[in-house]
């Protein structure tokens, strides 16, 4: 898939551009966006572990004071919806 076929009509292709070269990370609409657009589990978007060790589910699912699996489990709801 393109960067302008993955952008559609919600983003322009600069933008997918700098997300896949790491230049911005893109917010949680914009990811589960992505996701459909390309059938991927959202938690392929989100690496193992950080520099830390600590996965980044969790460290988001501790800040936000959720089990990790439920937090998970939303996620791929959400990208399901369509």
């Amino acid at each position: 898939m393109t960067q302008a076929g993955l952008a559609g009509d919600k983003y322009d292709k600069s933008y997918i551009s700098q997300v896949e070269s790491g230049r911005f990370w893109p917010s949680l609409p914009a990811m589960i966006y992505i996701a459909k657009r390309l059938r991927k589990p959202i938690d392929w978007f989100i690496p193992d572990d950080d520099f830390n060790g600590t996965s980044v589910l969790e460290d988001l699912a501790a800040e936000l004071d959720v089990n990790p699996a439920r937090l998970k489990a939303a996620l791929q709801r959400l990208v399901s919806r369509r």
